[in-house]
């Protein structure tokens, strides 16, 4: 790996600790709808991410975040997404095929309708390909 390599990874590293930084922060939002999609997210990143010393990645909290998502937002349809791409990479396509369903009939917030057909495409390319 050459030097412009480490410093590229050492950067894309840095803007991981500070989107968790943001989505954090994001937990306290009053709205429980923001705060399950950012619980989701964060569940979805520190699963994604190697474990420590190389990033924060870490399986115990991912699934405390999930946990979390789907207590404040049971209903949304970024949650349901998350949580069942969760499940499809544990293997489990019975529990992933239930929440991939609720997330596609799910809620979404309505000033981003690009974005919640987005989710909705997604969804269904995991649905069809399960």
């Amino acid at each position: 790996m050459d030097r412009a390599d480490i410093k590229h990874n050492l950067a894309s590293l840095d803007d991981l600790y500070e989107a968790r930084q943001l989505l954090e922060t994001c937990l306290s939002d009053p709205t429980a709808d923001m705060a399950g999609i950012a619980a989701a997210i964060l569940g979805h990143l520190y699963i994604q991410l190697p474990p420590f010393p190389l990033s924060f990645g870490d399986r115990d909290k991912a699934e405390e975040y999930f946990t979390k998502a789907l207590q404040l937002a049971p209903d949304n349809m970024a949650v349901n997404y998350y949580y069942g791409d969760y499940m499809l990479r544990q293997g489990d396509t019975v529990e992933a095929t239930k929440f991939l369903r609720k997330g596609l009939t799910g809620h979404f917030h309505p000033e981003f309708p690009a974005l919640a057909a987005s989710y909705r495409q997604i969804i269904t390319v995991q649905l069809n390909s399960h």
